[in-house]
Protein backbone atom coordinates (compact mmCIF):
# COMPACT_ATOMS: atom_id res chain seq x y z
CA UNK A 1 0.00 0.00 0.00
CA UNK A 2 1.25 3.65 -0.89
CA UNK A 3 2.41 5.35 2.44
CA UNK A 4 0.80 8.65 1.00
CA UNK A 5 -2.82 6.71 0.69
CA UNK A 6 -2.04 5.26 4.57
CA UNK A 7 -0.63 8.46 6.21
CA UNK A 8 -2.46 11.58 5.52
CA UNK A 9 -0.93 15.01 6.92
CA UNK A 10 -3.97 17.65 6.98
CA UNK A 11 -2.74 21.02 7.41
CA UNK A 12 -5.81 23.34 7.51
CA UNK A 13 -5.88 27.40 8.70
CA UNK A 14 -9.00 28.15 9.97
CA UNK A 15 -9.71 31.50 11.10
CA UNK A 16 -13.17 32.43 12.45
CA UNK A 17 -13.71 34.86 15.07
CA UNK A 18 -9.40 35.56 16.43
CA UNK A 19 -9.25 31.64 16.61
CA UNK A 20 -6.77 30.54 14.44
CA UNK A 21 -5.88 26.19 13.99
CA UNK A 22 -3.19 24.30 12.53
CA UNK A 23 -5.08 20.60 12.40
CA UNK A 24 -2.97 17.53 11.69
CA UNK A 25 -4.34 14.15 11.19
CA UNK A 26 -3.10 10.30 10.92
CA UNK A 27 -5.24 7.43 10.03
CA UNK A 28 -4.78 3.83 10.76
CA UNK A 29 -3.28 1.36 8.51
CA UNK A 30 -6.68 0.22 6.97
CA UNK A 31 -7.88 4.15 6.80
CA UNK A 32 -11.32 3.69 9.10
CA UNK A 33 -9.74 5.80 12.44
CA UNK A 34 -8.42 9.13 11.88
CA UNK A 35 -6.76 11.05 14.70
CA UNK A 36 -6.50 14.61 14.44
CA UNK A 37 -5.08 17.34 16.87
CA UNK A 38 -4.50 21.10 16.85
CA UNK A 39 -3.59 23.51 18.83
CA UNK A 40 -5.84 26.26 19.30
CA UNK A 41 -5.53 29.62 19.11
CA UNK A 42 -6.73 32.44 21.08
CA UNK A 43 -5.44 35.63 20.12
CA UNK A 44 -5.19 38.24 22.67
CA UNK A 45 -3.02 41.72 22.09
CA UNK A 46 0.47 40.44 23.20
CA UNK A 47 2.23 36.93 22.79
CA UNK A 48 1.90 36.44 26.67
CA UNK A 49 -1.93 36.85 25.84
CA UNK A 50 -2.67 34.18 23.27
CA UNK A 51 -4.09 30.83 24.81
CA UNK A 52 -2.60 27.90 22.36
CA UNK A 53 -4.78 24.77 24.32
CA UNK A 54 -3.67 21.48 22.31
CA UNK A 55 -6.75 19.55 21.27
CA UNK A 56 -7.64 15.81 20.01
CA UNK A 57 -10.32 14.45 18.26
CA UNK A 58 -10.94 10.36 17.17
CA UNK A 59 -13.06 9.48 13.98
CA UNK A 60 -14.16 6.12 13.38
CA UNK A 61 -14.82 5.22 9.61
CA UNK A 62 -15.59 9.17 9.22
CA UNK A 63 -17.73 9.55 12.46
CA UNK A 64 -16.54 11.93 15.13
CA UNK A 65 -16.37 8.91 18.38
CA UNK A 66 -14.29 11.75 20.67
CA UNK A 67 -15.40 14.90 20.18
CA UNK A 68 -12.64 17.95 20.51
CA UNK A 69 -11.12 17.33 24.06
CA UNK A 70 -8.11 19.06 25.01
CA UNK A 71 -4.63 17.54 26.71
CA UNK A 72 -1.98 18.41 29.10
CA UNK A 73 -0.98 17.74 32.43
CA UNK A 74 0.11 19.37 35.85
CA UNK A 75 3.75 19.64 37.12
CA UNK A 76 4.27 19.33 40.72
CA UNK A 77 5.10 23.13 42.05
CA UNK A 78 5.65 24.63 38.31
CA UNK A 79 3.13 25.81 35.61
CA UNK A 80 0.71 23.38 33.94
CA UNK A 81 1.75 22.22 30.23
CA UNK A 82 -1.76 22.63 28.86
CA UNK A 83 -1.79 25.77 27.31
CA UNK A 84 0.48 28.59 25.43
CA UNK A 85 1.78 25.78 23.55
CA UNK A 86 2.32 26.17 19.83
CA UNK A 87 3.52 23.29 17.54
CA UNK A 88 7.42 23.15 16.99
CA UNK A 89 7.70 19.97 14.43
CA UNK A 90 5.47 16.92 13.17
CA UNK A 91 6.91 13.48 12.02
CA UNK A 92 4.72 11.02 10.33
CA UNK A 93 5.88 7.15 11.01
CA UNK A 94 4.45 3.87 9.56
CA UNK A 95 5.09 0.70 11.83
CA UNK A 96 4.45 -3.15 10.38
CA UNK A 97 4.99 -5.77 12.94
CA UNK A 98 4.37 -8.49 14.99
CA UNK A 99 4.77 -9.82 18.32
CA UNK A 100 4.76 -13.31 20.10
CA UNK A 101 3.04 -13.57 23.67
CA UNK A 102 4.65 -16.06 26.37
CA UNK A 103 1.04 -17.32 26.29
CA UNK A 104 -2.82 -16.28 25.22
CA UNK A 105 -5.28 -17.23 22.68
CA UNK A 106 -3.14 -16.36 19.31
CA UNK A 107 0.17 -17.52 18.60
CA UNK A 108 1.05 -14.06 16.71
CA UNK A 109 -0.46 -10.54 17.29
CA UNK A 110 -0.07 -7.81 14.67
CA UNK A 111 1.48 -4.55 15.54
CA UNK A 112 0.41 -2.27 12.70
CA UNK A 113 -0.34 1.42 13.36
CA UNK A 114 0.42 4.69 11.87
CA UNK A 115 2.32 7.38 14.17
CA UNK A 116 1.94 11.26 14.40
CA UNK A 117 4.63 12.67 16.91
CA UNK A 118 3.85 16.14 17.69
CA UNK A 119 6.43 18.72 19.43
CA UNK A 120 5.22 21.69 21.34
CA UNK A 121 6.84 24.42 23.16
CA UNK A 122 5.62 27.28 25.32
CA UNK A 123 5.45 30.39 23.91
CA UNK A 124 5.58 32.43 26.96
CA UNK A 125 8.74 31.53 29.32
CA UNK A 126 10.28 29.14 30.13
CA UNK A 127 9.28 27.69 26.99
CA UNK A 128 9.13 24.19 28.24
CA UNK A 129 8.74 21.34 25.84
CA UNK A 130 6.21 18.96 25.20
CA UNK A 131 5.52 15.30 22.94
CA UNK A 132 2.55 14.08 22.48
CA UNK A 133 3.25 10.43 20.13
CA UNK A 134 -0.22 9.38 18.95
CA UNK A 135 -0.69 5.89 17.43
CA UNK A 136 -3.57 4.63 14.92
CA UNK A 137 -4.53 1.38 15.07
CA UNK A 138 -6.73 -0.69 12.99
CA UNK A 139 -8.52 -1.43 16.07
CA UNK A 140 -8.44 1.94 17.94
CA UNK A 141 -5.52 4.65 19.01
CA UNK A 142 -3.08 5.65 21.74
CA UNK A 143 -1.22 8.39 22.49
CA UNK A 144 1.47 9.33 25.64
CA UNK A 145 2.76 12.24 26.63
CA UNK A 146 6.93 12.65 26.80
CA UNK A 147 8.51 15.81 28.55
CA UNK A 148 12.01 15.56 26.43
CA UNK A 149 14.93 16.53 28.26
CA UNK A 150 15.61 20.64 28.57
CA UNK A 151 17.37 22.98 30.43
CA UNK A 152 15.47 23.31 33.72
CA UNK A 153 13.42 20.61 33.70
CA UNK A 154 15.61 17.85 35.33
CA UNK A 155 13.20 16.43 37.86
CA UNK A 156 9.52 16.87 38.36
CA UNK A 157 6.56 15.27 39.75
CA UNK A 158 3.43 14.96 37.80
CA UNK A 159 0.26 15.54 39.64
CA UNK A 160 -2.21 15.16 36.59
CA UNK A 161 -3.03 14.18 33.51
CA UNK A 162 -5.61 16.57 32.00
CA UNK A 163 -6.63 14.80 29.43
CA UNK A 164 -10.19 15.01 28.34
CA UNK A 165 -12.48 12.41 27.03
CA UNK A 166 -15.71 14.31 25.24
CA UNK A 167 -18.32 12.18 23.88
CA UNK A 168 -21.60 12.38 22.36
CA UNK A 169 -24.63 12.44 24.86
CA UNK A 170 -25.41 8.51 25.34
CA UNK A 171 -22.69 7.37 24.08
CA UNK A 172 -21.10 4.38 25.81
CA UNK A 173 -17.84 3.96 26.76
CA UNK A 174 -15.84 1.29 29.41
CA UNK A 175 -12.58 2.06 30.96
CA UNK A 176 -10.25 0.05 32.76
CA UNK A 177 -8.31 0.69 36.17
CA UNK A 178 -4.94 -0.77 36.07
Amino acid sequence: MDTFKSIILIFLCIAPHGIKATEYAVESPDGKVKIMFTAEVFEGQEMANRTNIPFYQVFNEGKAFIQPSRMGITLDGIPSLTAHLSVTNINIREHRNMWKPVYGEKEIYPDNYNELIIDLQEVIPPERKLRIVFRAYNEGIAFRYEIPSQPGLHQFRVLEENTEYTFDEGTYVWEEHG
